[in-house]
């Protein structure tokens, strides 16, 4: 039996869609470095129905993560996620990179956050619409072409650590020199490092504990052992010696900031994300002796030991701060508002830069946005996405901190 024309085409439109509407989904762009905003569409769907929109992905252990958010569409039939909270879901608000943050997974092998694959994280994208579904392959960059990655060991350079720079850099760049926390290794550090010299600046990841051949507590780190890595890194091509920052996250910031404080010829100036202004353990060590400490829990300028507070003007550049005031690990807000009260007293002439996020909590503190980056609950601030809205702002103001580093 022959069908005709129209039935045909009525036929079809059951099987994909409506017979005036084809549902797809719009990403721009489709391949970007991982911690760029995308531009997040449906059309095609019903005027005023739903669709669930699903990512799924890997990480860098081959675990499967997937997060999804259903969506009523406008009399159009369509959705922005730049604009849209959904009415269910992983996530609430609008969020436009919220299926990217809140991935999840099941898996008995994913770590408690996404770790990207590198060099190239996929992203399948479904929107379904009743029975009706389309999809869009995306891919986030960890780098750009190009890029040299140098492992560093201690049996060979004194420390470990992992080196990013884009090759064939034409001027010399600020660079810099990340220490992670509590969680040792170079978990957040690489992942950071990597994407600042995506971004054009030199950096270098280093672990200091629970790191082959470190020690394996945070317990008398020498801060003499960081002063390889920084001497290190001024060594390499396109690094203005000028402009190495160190960066410290949590208890690295305590590094960070101390390593500015007493080696001001080596550090030129400090990233210090939900910081401390006091040494809160023996953590560290310098010229073979502890460094001070206070007992004082979360108490901005201790009185138990002045000795522990951090003689943050002494150090010879610029400051930048993130703090979160749903901090539930210490009190970084209070802590980095104190260490701009020294600043202002001590008028050392080299400006700083705090910003507050009231709602953020500890695990604002790694800063790559649009990953999931831990649901703890000690790292989480007020809300489930209270970090991943701050980290958004901050670091775009953070790469732009750096790039007014650079040397004439």
């Amino acid at each position: 039996m022959l069908l005709s024309p129209a039935l045909v085409f009525a036929l079809l439109a059951g099987c994909t869609g409506s017979a005036t509407h084809a549902l797809s989904i719009q990403v721009d762009p489709v391949t970007a470095l991982i911690d760029l905003p995308l531009h997040i569409s449906v059309s095609g769907v019903d005027a005023g129905g739903q669709a669930t929109v699903t990512a799924e992905t890997v990480d860098r252990l081959g675990a499967q993560w997937s997060s999804s958010a259903r969506f009523t569409a406008d009399g159009q039939g369509q959705i922005e996620l730049a604009s849209q909270a959904p009415v269910s879901g992983d996530y609430s608000g609008v969020q436009p990179m919220g299926l990217f943050s809140n991935l999840h997974s099941d898996s008995s092998t994913a770590l408690p956050f996404y770790l990207p694959p590198t060099p190239t994280q996929t992203v399948t994208l479904t929107v379904k619409a009743g029975t009706v579904s389309a999809t869009r392959t995306i891919v986030r960059e960890l780098t750009h072409t190009g890029m040299t990655v140098i492992d560093i060991r201690p049996e060979q350079d004194g420390f470990y650590g992992e080196y990013y720079s884009l090759r064939g850099m034409t001027s010399y760049m600020p660079s810099v020199v990340v220490f992670g926390g509590s969680e040792g290794g170079l978990y957040f550090s690489a992942l950071t490092a990597r994407m600042l010299a995506a971004h054009g600046f030199p950096s270098l990841a280093v672990a200091y504990f629970q790191a082959p051949g470190l020690p394996a507590t945070l317990n008398s780190i020498p801060l003499e052992y960081f002063t390889k890595a920084l001497t290190w890194i001024r060594q390499q091509p396109g690094v203005d010696t000028s402009h190495v920052l160190a960066y410290g996250i949590s208890r690295g910031s305590e590094a960070a900031l101390l390593l500015g404080a007493n080696f001001p010829e080596l550090v030129n100036g400090v990233v210090a994300l939900v910081p401390s202004d006091a040494a809160t353990g023996s953590a560290w060590t310098l010229a073979g002796k502890p460094v001070p400490f206070t007992s004082e829990a979360n108490q901005p300028h201790p009185t138990d030991n002045p000795a522990a507070i951090f003689p943050v003007a002494q150090v010879k550049g610029p400051l930048f701060m993130v703090c979160g005031g749903a901090d539930r690990v210490w009190s970084s807000c209070p802590y980095a508002r104190q260490i701009g009260l020294e600043l202002d007293s001590a008028r050392n002439g080299y400006p700083y830069t705090l910003l507050s996020y009231p709602q953020a909590g500890h695990g604002i503190g790694n800063l790559v946005p649009y990953l999931m980056a831990g649901r703890t609950g000690t790292l989480d601030g007020a809300t489930p996405q209270a970090n991943d809205l701050a980290r958004a702002q901050a670091w775009p103001k953070l790469l732009d901190f750096l790039s007014r580093q650079k040397s004439p």
